[in-house]
């Protein structure tokens, strides 16, 4: 039986598929305990992490199609951008190798005739201890750590993180090398909200505990200019003109 088939019998009543399904992700339940046993005692957490898992399952359904929904939707954004994306000529596309950035890329590389270029030192910041959660849901267990992560996320202490300066050093020199190695030519390169605000932090020359306060729209497009020099101007900055069926000179 797959996973999948013993979600829909455990959301039809079946206890004993059920309890095989949490048998199954049991580890998973030690994992989420032992990231929560320094402010609850390693029984709460580990019943916390079952009963989390629970609602998952009861929920599977509605989350599917939330998630189905979003992706639709993300999806005529990255469209919408190759669409009106108006340039007469591109010599690259680059992008993070996530599933996300790849797919957005897709269509604008398409319509250009060109390859996405996959490229791991584009990912977006990691979370840590929060990959993949909701903030919602750590707003709710730590919500002093959370403001603290938008107020000035260098020291945040979120364990297991990549470090804010690592991070930008990361983002800031790739794409510089990438304006090096392309001195003269235009490139485009998808990335992630995080990872362009850095970017943009270095630029400009801003404190990272600034960064939060730069909006990027999903599929924005930002515009920088490097010089021989390698001196870099931003000249244009969260455009989703082609959200609004115009089009993106």
């Amino acid at each position: 039986m797959t996973i999948n088939e013993m979600v829909l019998q455990s959301q039809r009543g079946n206890g004993e598929v059920l309890a095989e399904l949490c048998e199954k992700f049991q580890g998973m339940f030690f994992r989420a305990a032992r990231q929560r046993h320094l402010r609850t005692v390693f029984e709460d957490a580990l019943q916390a992490a079952r009963e989390s898992f629970l609602r998952a399952v009861r929920d599977f359904d509605a989350a599917m199609d939330a998630v189905r929904e979003l992706a639709k939707d993300e999806a005529a954004q990255a469209e919408a951008l190759g669409r009106h994306l108006a340039l007469d000529h591109v010599d690259a596309i680059y992008a993070s190798d996530l599933i996300r950035t790849m797919e957005t890329a897709a269509p604008l590389a398409a319509r250009l005739g060109l390859t996405v270029v996959p490229d791991s030192a584009l990912r977006e910041l990691h979370f840590g201890a929060w990959e993949g959660r909701f903030f919602s849901e750590i707003n709710t267990e730590d919500p002093e750590t959370l403001k603290h992560f938008y107020r000035d996320p260098e020291h945040a202490n979120i364990p297991d993180s990549e470090d804010f300066s690592v991070f930008q050093k990361r983002i800031a020199g790739r794409v510089r090398t990438i304006a090096t190695e392309h001195r003269g030519e235009r490139v485009i390169i998808v990335s992630h909200g995080a990872a362009i605000r850095i970017l943009i932090a270095d630029i400009l020359a801003m404190p990272i505990r600034s960064i939060w306060h730069v909006s990027q729209l999903n599929t924005a497009v930002n515009c920088i200019r490097f010089e021989d020099d390698g001196f870099a101007v931003l000249t244009r900055m969260n455009d989703v003109a082609h959200l609004r069926a115009g089009t993106v000179q």
